[in-house]
């Protein structure tokens, strides 16, 4: 991989979801997907598509 530029970086849809939860870097955004990954996959993919696609019993 290779790091992006500022400006796509700071354009970038990834950028925009951490944004809307407060995530301010990579890092960040790393340790609470590994802190509560439920909700990191759950808030990704409604993101995605609007919905959360995971059916909790």
């Amino acid at each position: 991989m290779f790091p992006p530029g500022k400006d796509l970086a700071e354009n970038s849809n990834i950028q925009r979801w951490m944004e809307r939860y407060g995530i301010t870097d990579y890092d960040e955004l790393l340790q609470r997907g590994r802190d509560d990954p439920e909700w990191f996959w759950d808030e990704l993919a409604r993101s995605w598509n609007g919905s959360s696609p995971i059916k909790r019993s």
